[in-house]
C-alpha cells in the first residue's frame, strides 16, 4: 500500500530540501510568462534535476514531445550527463524550424483577433458607451473564479462584470473585448501587435534564464496562441481603464500570466486591483509573485506564509471573506449533515486514488466517492463496483466525514463543520500540503500521514 511508484519517479523528488532549494533561486522577472515558466517548466527541470542527481533512469512511458525532450536535454546536461552532438543538432534543428513559423502565427494572430472580436462582439453594447461612474469592475475568466467572486458581485452596487469569452463559459457578464468599437479597432490592433513583440522579447530574457534558449525556443510553440491573446487582453483592459480611471478592479486571477499583466496595468495606472484566488495559493517563491494590491488568502495560516515569503503586507486573511469565497453562508454551515465518509478524488496521479479507496475496502470502512470533474466515472466504476459514487458536489460536500489529498474541498468541508481530512499517504501530497498549499496547513483540517492514522481520524478515535 505504502509503495507508490510514479513515472519519472516524480513522488521520490518530492522533499523538504527539494522545495526548498527549488524556492532559493534568483530569477527576477521580465514578462508576464515569468510564473508559468517557473510553475510548468522549471519545475519540470528541477524535478529531472533530482531524479538523475539520484542516479535514477527517466521512466517516460510515452513518446517525449518536443518541449519535454529540450528539458531532459537540459537536465541531463545540468547533471553532466550529456547527449550526443548528433542528438541535440537534430532536436535544435526542429526546435528552430517550429520557432519560425509560431512566431509568425502569433504574429499574425495579434493582427487578425481585434477584428475577430469586433465582429464577436458587435451585439453587445461597447463598453465606451457605459458611462455611468462605476465603484468595481470584476476580471473574470473562468467559472471557478465567477463563483469565488459572485458573494461580492451580489452585495456592490455600481459594479460591472468584465467576462473573457475567449471560450464560451456560463458567466453572466460583459466580453471585456467589447472594448474594441471600429473608431479604435486600428489603435487596439497596433497596441495588440506592440504587445505581442514586446512579450516574445521578454518571455525569451525569461526563459533563459531559467532554463535556457533551446528550452525557451521549444516552450514557445505552448505559448504561441497565448501571447497574443494575453496581448489583445492587455489592449482592451488599458481602454477600460481609460475610461473608468476610479473603479477598484477585483480579479480571481492569482498566478498566471493574466495576474501578472493585470497587477502590472493597474500599478501603471494607479488603481486598485483586489484578487479574490479561485484555487489553493502556492507556496513556491514566484518571480512574478502573486497578484493585486490586496490578496485575500483562503487560511489565517497562507497569510502568515505568504507575508512571510514574500515580505509583504498585502496578503490578508478575513473569516468572513473566506467563507464566502468558499461559498459557505450561515445557512450553508449550519445545514444537517450526512452521516458517511465521502473521498474527494483528484486527477494526478490516479494510482494514489485508487490505492486510498482499496485500502477503504479492505479495512471494511463504508466510503463513498466524489469524483473531480475530468476524471472518468466508468474507469471507478470499473475498479470499485461497489463503491457509491455521488455525482453532485453539493450533496457530496454534505457529507459528515470529508476525506481528500490536496484540495480546497478540505477547507470549505471544514468551513461547514464536517470533520476533514488530508489524506496524505503519498510523499509527494504531503510535501504539497506542507510547502506548497499553506492553506492546507489549517488547524481546522486533521492530517493523516499513514493508512493507519486516516483509519483512526475516519472512526472518529
Amino acid at each position: 500500500m505504502e509503495g507508490i511508484i510514479l513515472t519519472d519517479n516524480i513522488d521520490d523528488c518530492y522533499t523538504e530540501d527539494f522545495i526548498a532549494k527549488v524556492n532559493e533561486h534568483s530569477f527576477t522577472t521580465s514578462s508576464d510568462f515569468s510564473n508559468e515558466l517557473f510553475l510548468y517548466f522549471y519545475l519540470k527541470f528541477s524535478e529531472y534535476c533530482a531524479i538523475l542527481g539520484k542516479g535514477l533512469p527517466l521512466q517516460g512511458g510515452m513518446k517525449r514531445s518536443i518541449v519535454d525532450s529540450a528539458i531532459v536535454v537540459r537536465a541531463r546536461k545540468a547533471c553532466n550527463d550529456e547527449d550526443s552532438f548528433t542528438k541535440i543538432l537534430l532536436l535544435n534543428t526542429k526546435i528552430g524550424g517550429q520557432l519560425i513559423i509560431y512566431l509568425l502565427q502569433t504574429l499574425a494572430l495579434s493582427i487578425l483577433l481585434p477584428l475577430y472580436f469586433l465582429w464577436k462582439t458587435r451585439k453587445y453594447d461597447s463598453i465606451s458607451q457605459k458611462k455611468e461612474k462605476l465603484q468595481f469592475i470584476y476580471l473574470i475568466r473562468s467559472e471557478a473564479s465567477y463563483r469565488k467572486c459572485k458573494f461580492s458581485i451580489d452585495e456592490v452596487k455600481s459594479a460591472m462584470v468584465l467576462v473573457d469569452n475567449w471560450r464560451e463559459i456560463n458567466v453572466v457578464g460583459h466580453p471585456i473585448y467589447a472594448a474594441i468599437t471600429l473608431g479604435n479597432v486600428l489603435k487596439v490592433t497596433f497596441e495588440t501587435l506592440l504587445y505581442s513583440i514586446r512579450d516574445i522579447r521578454a518571455f525569451f530574457i525569461d526563459g533563459n534564464r531559467m532554463l535556457g534558449i533551446s528550452c525557451s525556443a521549444a516552450i514557445l510553440s505552448f505559448y504561441s496562441k497565448r501571447i497574443s491573446h494575453k496581448a489583445i487582453y492587455e489592449a482592451c483592459l488599458t481602454q477600460v481603464l481609460r475610461l473608468h480611471p476610479g473603479a477598484t478592479f477585483i480579479t480571481g486571477d492569482k498566478d498566471d500570466r493574466f495576474a501578472l499583466m493585470q497587477t502590472r496595468v493597474c500599478k501603471k495606472a494607479d488603481v486598485n486591483l483586489i484578487c479574490l484566488p479561485h484555487g489553493l495559493e502556492y507556496g513556491f517563491n514566484f518571480p512574478g509573485g502573486l497578484a493585486g494590491t490586496i490578496f485575500f488568502c483562503l487560511a489565517e495560516e497562507s497569510a502568515n506564509f505568504l507575508s512571510s515569503l514574500y515580505k509583504s503586507k498585502k496578503f490578508l486573511y478575513s473569516e468572513e471573506i473566506a467563507r464566502s469565497m468558499c461559498g459557505v453562508n450561515i445557512e450553508a454551515a449550519q445545514a444537517q449533515k450526512i452521516s458517511r465518509c465521502c473521498f474527494f478524488t483528484e486527477p494526478r496521479d490516479p494510482q494514489v486514488n485508487y490505492a486510498i479507496i482499496e485500502y477503504f475496502r479492505m479495512a471494511d470502512l463504508e466510503i463513498s466517492i466524489k469524483l473531480h470533474p475530468l476524471e472518468n466515472a466508468a474507469i471507478y466504476s470499473q475498479k470499485f463496483p461497489d463503491v457509491n459514487q455521488i455525482a453532485d458536489y453539493s450533496e457530496a460536500i454534505r457529507s459528515s466525514v470529508c476525506v481528500a489529498r490536496k484540495s480546497s474541498v478540505l477547507l470549505e468541508a471544514s468551513m461547514r463543520g464536517s470533520a476533514a481530512i488530508a489524506a496524505l499517504v503519498a510523499k509527494k501530497d504531503r510535501v504539497y500540503v506542507e510547502k506548497i498549499f499553506p492553506s492546507l496547513l489549517s488547524s481546522a483540517i486533521s492530517r493523516a500521514y499513514n493508512y493507519a492514522e486516516l483509519s483512526s481520524l475516519v472512526k472518529g478515535e
